[in-house]
Formats: C-alpha cells, structure tokens, sequence
C-alpha cells in the first residue's frame, strides 16, 4: 500500500474516532463509523483494534440498529477470520 493510502486512512480512523467521541453511541451513524473505522484499522495493518470493534457489533447485533451493518453471523464470521489469520486473542 502507498504513503498516500495510508494517509487516507489514518485521516479517516480520525474523523471516525473524533465523530464517535463527539457524539457517543447516540449518534445517527455510530455503527456504520463503527464498521468503517475496523475497515480503516485492518488497513492500517491494527487488526486487534478491528477485531474488537467486529466483535462488539456483533456482540450488540448492530445491524438492528442501522441496516447498513452485516447480519450478527457475518460479523462473527468476519472476526473469526481476523482472529486466525493474524493469531489474535
């Protein structure tokens, strides 16, 4: 992946992380900045990060909340992959 790649996504892990703070799990598209945010961490190579946040919409079955979210099993399914491949606790 290119420099400009990663500046790209550590700017959008920023936004993401500064627009959950601002708004907590109250705001209109905390989960979908959830999901994006694990997207930006697994492409910045911090696959625990994204595991954990894969986990913990799974674990409160976000896709309730916010339709554009993966079913529960995707999501398990995703983080299962995550936690194998990159030997994960």
């Amino acid at each position: 992946m290119c420099s400009s790649d990663l500046l790209r996504y550590e700017k959008a892990a920023e936004v993401l992380t500064l627009a959950t703070e601002r708004y907590g799990t109250g705001g209109a598209n905390y989960y979908f900045n959830q999901l994006r945010l694990a997207k930006c961490w697994e492409k910045l190579g911090k696959m625990e990060a994204a595991y954990k946040i894969i986990k913990d919409l799974a674990d409160v079955n976000a896709k309730q909340y916010d339709g554009r979210i993966p079913d529960q099993a995707e999501l398990n399914g995703r983080a299962a992959k995550l936690k194998e491949v990159h030997n994960l606790q």
